[in-house]
């Protein structure tokens, strides 16, 4: 028997268009902080602001995009845009004294 509703795992999480929790938190954050340090007249101008911002931003981009772009931005100011351990160490000088051998080079006939 199938189950008459599926959801998939890969499914966005949305609350009022905007992915959930990063952005939802963002937009909280936003009116939390200007509700204590404002008037509400000014917390909900803020808080629009802030998600009408959102939204256009990610308008007609992928799902999750503004999360991935965010941590992907975390990553490569520490690093320079470099990942791994190789990416950062520099390239070795090859061996002089003997061919090179290509493990997964093309096939040739013997």
């Amino acid at each position: 028997m199938r189950a008459p509703v599926y959801r998939s795992i890969d499914a966005a999480s949305t609350f009022l268009g905007l992915a959930f929790p990063t952005e939802v938190l963002l937009v909280l954050t936003v009116f939390w902080f200007t509700v204590i340090l404002g008037t509400p007249g000014l917390a909900l101008i803020a808080t629009g602001a802030t998600y009408a911002l959102l939204r256009l931003g990610s308008a007609g981009k992928p799902p999750q995009y503004m999360q991935h772009l965010l941590a992907f931005l975390a990553r490569s100011k520490p690093t320079r845009g470099h990942y791994s351990a190789a990416a950062r160490s520099r390239p070795q000088p090859r061996f002089p004294f003997a061919s090179v051998a290509f493990r997964d080079g093309p096939v040739t006939p013997s």
